[in-house]
């Protein structure tokens, strides 16, 4: 079982779900705070494919992510995807009070 396991809802089908692709190399953190930033923008969406390299990762649904990270381990600045480029943590950025300088 990989650490990426608790992003996701064995229960929930693929089928029909949006997509995304993540680096590879990408941290549990940085994938929830994608995940969630991706339930934010999307507010009828309820469940997401993951995905590394082409290969399918598993399947997450919002309540899993929504539910369950909020207060997860500090993100790193490189790996919020909100603040990436900006030098900083934004306030109201996806990882929040979990964020690390």
């Amino acid at each position: 079982m990989s650490d990426f396991e608790i992003l996701f809802d064995r229960s929930a089908a693929a089928e029909g779900a949006e997509r995304i692709e993540l680096s590879a190399g990408t941290s549990l953190e940085a994938a929830a705070a994608v995940v969630e930033t991706y339930f934010q923008e999307h507010p009828g969406a309820e469940r997401l494919v993951v995905a590394s390299n082409g290969v399918v990762l598993g399947v997450t649904t919002r309540s899993v992510v929504m539910d369950s990270f909020r207060g997860a381990p500090p993100v790193r600045l490189d790996e919020c995807p909100e603040c990436l480029g900006e030098g900083e943590h934004r306030d109201g950025c996806t990882a929040g009070n979990t964020a690390e300088g």
